[in-house]
């Protein structure tokens, strides 16, 4: 989805920079969130607004520096509750013509103090569509599980302790998100048995204290 104010022209880029400024529309942003792995979905009410700064390097990279803010609303995995997350997001990206040479920090040395994302994003020709790399990067951003206690709230009781017989909708899996889905399903299995471990001696402690 193309955003006029978001669409650049790559021989148009000044060295010393400009400003960039629009929003993501709503549509975009749904489309991009709506589905996310380990979650029953987000939904975006709002269109989410893109501000920063667009310059060219030297050797021909084009760095951007860009703040998301906005919100984005979900049902809490563990309990159910509507919630609403708080999208603010600061990144610093690289993007190059394809077949351009992978620009490091080193290569944008000079060109102000840069922390550079370990993505590169590619453009063909002269358009560069950062509607789009924005679209990525929000998607890479949000909670794949998102919780009560991820936005600092706290969960009532659990679907399961609620005696709760909805089962919340599992969208299909996009495989490029499977790696994710798995590290992050090891990583509650862990928790959980840490809990477990930690419980059970908190147990055997006081039974030994009564004996």
């Amino acid at each position: 989805m193309k955003v006029p104010a978001l669409s650049l022209k790559y021989d148009d880029l000044k060295l010393e920079g400009e400003p960039i400024k629009g929003e993501l529309p709503v549509e975009l942003c749904q489309e991009a969130l709506g589905e996310l792995v380990g979650s029953s979905g987000y939904w975006v009410t709002e269109s989410i607004e893109a501000t920063g700064h667009v310059y060219r390097t030297p050797s021909g990279e084009v760095i951007v520096d860009v703040k998301l803010s906005g919100k984005a609303n979900f049902d809490c995995v563990s309990c159910g509750r509507h919630r609403s997350w708080p999208i603010r997001i600061r990144e610093d990206l690289i993007i190059v013509p394809e077949k351009h040479e992978a620009a490091t920090e080193e290569d944008v040395e000079g060109e102000g103090e840069v922390h550079v994302s370990p993505d590169l994003y590619t453009f063909q020709g002269q358009d560069i569509d950062l509607a789009e790399v924005f679209r990525e990067v929000l998607i890479l951003n949000a909670m794949t599980h998102p919780r009560c206690d991820h936005i600092g709230g706290e969960c009532g009781p659990s679907l399961a302790e609620a005696g709760s017989d909805e089962v919340p909708e599992t969208p299909m899996i996009d495989p490029r998100w499977a790696p994710l889905l798995a590290m992050q399903e090891a990583l509650d299995e862990k928790e959980v048995d840490e809990e477990d471990r930690s419980s059970q001696s908190g147990q055997g402690d006081h039974e030994g204290e009564e004996q």
